[in-house]
């Protein structure tokens, strides 16, 4: 997952040959997330913390020299058991991690022996939280690859807030699917103001989804744009208001996974 504070479609032929994925945007994205892959160069610590499930005991992992994760590190440090991720690491400068003390809510990477290739979060418990407020500006864009396994309810995929209350307060933007109307929705709120905007997209597996959610760009009053692997989607379904909301983004920390770092909306993910 990647968040930023602006970003736009990579495209490869703004990448000198090298070059990480995101150095082109390195001086415009404030938080950088992927347990799988490093992202940027200028970076050069562990992808991800996991905890291995035989005795909590705790390890960093690398990347490899083809700057992806050392799958067989997290592998043979499981053994036969299963592993969690505590951590993972912001590429970014601002060194703002997603962790997860709780044993029970970390999402796995290594299930009984087996590398996952991703981040599952069970749709129960487990979710993520940035250590610090997202510092981001009022203007921003979200980017993110996974799949949504299923709709068990609302289900959260990244959020920024302060609490676990109604939909105006949340002071954040939220970036979340429902299962009442198969929509992808984007949240956009300033204290008790706020905007919904409802995509007809629906973004469950078994494919890998790669989603643009943009406040920046937004050409529509109280609305927000999104795009799904590159095409932008048709215009928000329905809008529900109250004021034109500018976003606390600034106030709040960044939830993967539930609401408020596990106290509801969980998602059954795999990011």
């Amino acid at each position: 997952m990647i968040v930023g504070a602006r970003i736009g479609v990579v495209a490869s032929s703004l990448r000198s040959v090298g070059s990480l994925l995101l150095d082109p945007y390195s001086g415009g994205v404030s938080l950088v997330l992927d347990p799988f892959r490093r992202l940027l160069a200028s970076y050069t610590g562990p992808l991800c913390r996991i905890r291995r499930s035989s005795d909590s005991t705790e390890t960093d992992i690398a990347y490899t020299g083809l700057n992806v994760i050392n799958s067989a590190a997290a592998v043979s440090f499981a053994g036969a058991g299963s592993a969690f991720i505590s951590k993972i690491y912001d590429q970014s400068a601002g060194a703002n991690h997603l962790v997860q003390a709780i044993s029970t809510a970390q999402p796995r990477i290594v299930n009984a022996g087996v590398f996952d290739g991703k981040a599952v979060f069970d749709g129960t418990a487990s979710a993520m939280q940035s250590i610090g407020n997202s510092g981001t500006p009022g203007a921003i864009s979200l980017f993110i690859k996974g799949v949504l396994r299923s709709f068990a309810s609302t289900a959260v995929m990244a959020e920024l807030t302060t609490n676990t209350g109604s939909v105006a307060g949340e002071n954040g933007m939220a970036y979340y699917c429902s299962s009442s109307t198969n929509q992808t929705a984007v949240l956009e709120s300033s204290g008790t103001t706020y905007g919904q905007s409802f995509f007809a997209t629906g973004l469950t597996g078994p494919a890998v989804h790669a989603a643009i959610c943009d406040k920046a760009q937004s050409t529509i009053a109280l609305k927000s744009r999104l795009w799904i692997n590159g095409a932008e989607q048709t215009p928000p379904l329905a809008t529900s208001t109250s004021g034109l909301p500018s976003g606390l983004f600034s106030a709040a920390k960044w939830n993967v996974g539930a609401r408020n770092n596990g106290a509801s909306l969980f998602a059954q993910l795999d990011l």
